[in-house]
């Protein structure tokens, strides 16, 4: 018995904002690491920070600051003619801002470092004792 794939049939369109084209790709990560790069280097000191994304749309999303409201982030499953074949869900959602991550150089919050005291052990002294004759 064969199991049929849960990944939709036909590509991921990405339009960023509203001065693009819409481009195809293979899978929601590989949409998600193309904006990583290009929010990347419109960063002026080459350090990005995650982006909030928000589904705004039946087939997009709002990538904070840069582009929410009309000028969105058309993402979605579509046939060969860039027609959509279904809504966004929360996994698409999850691989496409892995893709960001991926795609990007992100400068993110440090973590409080956690300070960790050793715990002293005794030295093991070796006796001499019972060798000498």
């Amino acid at each position: 018995m064969t199991r049929k794939s849960k990944q939709p049939i036909g590509k991921v369109w990405m339009r960023v904002g509203d001065n693009d084209d819409y481009h195809d790709f293979g899978s929601m990560f590989e949409a998600g690491s193309e904006l990583g790069g290009l929010l990347d280097t419109a960063s002026p000191d080459g350090l990005t920070k995650m982006p909030v994304i928000r589904k705004s749309h039946k087939h997009g999303v709002d990538v904070e600051p840069s582009f929410v409201n009309y000028n969105y982030v058309s993402l979605f499953w579509g046939d060969d003619d860039a027609q959509p074949l279904k809504e966004l869900t929360k996994a698409d959602i999850a691989e496409f801002k892995d893709g960001i991550r991926d795609g990007s150089y992100l400068f993110l919050k440090k973590a409080p470092v956690k300070k960790t005291t050793k715990k002293r052990t005794q030295s093991k002294q070796l006796s001499l004792k019972g060798l000498r004759r």
